[in-house]
């Protein structure tokens, strides 16, 4: 190390931590830290994140939260089986993602949680990357969804339809 720098500690995240991201303009999630992982030769630190349905319409603080009625939210996989939102994340905090505190975590998720990759069936939770505040997405669409339909469905049909247009512009440049 030259002289003169200093090594940063890098802030990495522990179970039990409680994240607020804003996936959605508007909305803000929180999830919990399930379970980490040190270094080991393949990998840095790892976590396993589990998206609440708690969302908010505010920036909340952990004050805000009831955590003994906090849930994980809920998705559909590939293979069309509801699983719950657990993901594999690399611990380090990146901004974007706040830790508001933390709490006790074990009554989320009591199947014990193990770092292998797949689609969220047999203990095994898709691989995301970097902790990003697009954490908890899936929350807000469900959200929006039951609270707020009307808008939803309408922002829903302009996606696809932008989607679709989308994949005709491509298919048209592969002819």
């Amino acid at each position: 190390m030259p002289a003169g720098s200093k090594k940063t500690s890098v802030k990495c995240v522990r179970p039990g931590d409680v994240l607020r991201t804003n996936p959605l303009g508007g909305y803000w999630v929180a999830s919990i830290v399930l379970a980490t992982q040190g270094k080991t030769g393949q990998f840095n630190e790892l976590c396993v994140v589990g998206v609440t349905t708690a969302v908010f319409r505010h920036e909340f603080r952990l004050i805000d939260l009831d955590v003994g009625s906090l849930r994980l939210q809920r998705r559909v996989n590939r293979s069309r089986i509801e699983v719950p939102c657990l993901y594999i994340y690399a611990a380090r905090l990146y901004e974007g993602v706040s830790v508001l505190g933390s709490v006790e975590s074990g009554n989320l998720h009591t199947e014990p949680i193990r770092f292998e990759i797949g689609d969220g069936q047999d203990g095994r939770w898709p691989s995301c990357g970097k902790l990003t505040s697009s954490l908890g997405v899936e929350a807000v669409h469900e959200w929006r969804r039951i609270n707020d339909h009307e808008q939803w469905a309408l922002d829903a049909s302009a996606a696809r339809q932008s989607h679709e247009e989308m994949l005709a512009r491509l298919k048209g440049k592969e002819a």
